[in-house]
């Protein structure tokens, strides 16, 4: 007979190692599944900005002392691409490639993933040269030049961290897109090599075998080639979200599952906490508060 536990936790991103741990404490029987490396999307990130109690906070190194803290809770991560989610008499069956792991309560905590780019080339040289993880792959291009497309303050973190590393930084600011931060504005224009290319749309990424360039256009230069190495894309975020396709109504049109703040949904004994929540804030402080804010609803539907 398959062992059912009280509490699986997929997703062993910030919300979700909060989660575990939380149910631990409570004394439930937990399971963690995550399809890559524990921290989620701290792993992506070089620092984090305004965590409370700090100035600049190491983004890995916190994902690493939150996965410490679940293991010495005696919480161990399982790897498992989780592809459905569904019930049977009451038991939630979590699908995954792994295998079928059954509990009593399901915890989603799945997150967000880069939004690919599907420009022509995008997908076929993604990891020949196309990224969407300074941090992950910028080592393969130190003093090498490179281009990185995005807006957002992510996107500015993280051409500022290749400017460190690499020869020459072209950093193409998508037209319609708001910038991020001011401040981070101010410091890319002081850094020599890195070139800012405003209302730029990208057309396609160059190269047979490995990237050799990317064609762009604006307004008011028309179409033109970058000769790189390697092209970054930080365009956002979508929901990791196919899993849960067969709950009716959980999901909005863009994917995002509805849940209230305590991550209780319409589904009985199925919480919902973190980035893909759609009314989620997307702060790690936010998303760690989440992990504990939805043992209440499960204490008081395991104990009826």
């Amino acid at each position: 007979m398959a062992t059912i536990v009280d509490v699986l936790v997929i997703g062993a991103g910030p919300a979700g190692m909060s989660a575990a741990l939380a149910a631990k404490q409570a004394g439930f029987n937990v399971a963690i599944l995550e399809k890559s490396m524990p921290g989620g999307k701290l792993n992506t990130y070089q620092t984090l900005e305004n965590f409370p109690g700090y100035q600049h906070l190491e983004a890995q190194a916190f994902g690493l002392k939150l996965y410490d803290a679940l293991t010495q809770a005696g919480v161990t991560s399982t790897y498992g691409d989780v592809q459905q989610v569904s019930q049977d008499n009451g038991v939630f069956l979590v699908t995954a490639d792994t295998g079928i792991y059954h509990a009593k309560t399901v915890i989603v905590a799945s997150g967000t993933k880069e939004k690919p780019l599907t420009i022509p080339g995008g997908q076929r040289l993604f990891g020949q040269g196309v990224s969407y993880c300074p941090a992950c792959d910028g080592g393969f291009f130190k003093g090498k030049d490179v281009a990185l497309i995005g807006a957002d303050t992510h996107a500015l973190q993280e051409a500022i961290f290749l400017a460190h590393l690499c020869n020459h930084v072209d950093l193409l600011l998508p037209e319609n897109d708001a910038k991020g931060s001011q401040n981070l504005m101010v410091k890319i224009n002081q850094l020599p090599n890195i070139r800012v290319i405003e209302q730029a749309k990208p057309l396609a990424v160059l190269g047979d075998s490995v990237v050799t360039g990317l064609r762009y256009q604006t307004l008011p230069h028309g179409e033109q080639e970058l000769f790189v190495d390697g092209v970054f894309a930080i365009l956002g975020w979508v929901p990791n979200y196919e899993f849960l396709a067969g709950f009716k109504g959980l999901l909005n049109d863009q994917g995002y599952a509805l849940a209230e703040e305590d991550g209780t949904t319409t589904i009985p004994g199925l919480f919902v906490i973190g980035d893909i929540q759609a009314k989620a804030t997307r702060q790690i402080k936010n998303v760690i508060a989440q992990g504990q804010l939805v043992m209440k609803p499960i204490r008081q539907y395991l104990k009826g």
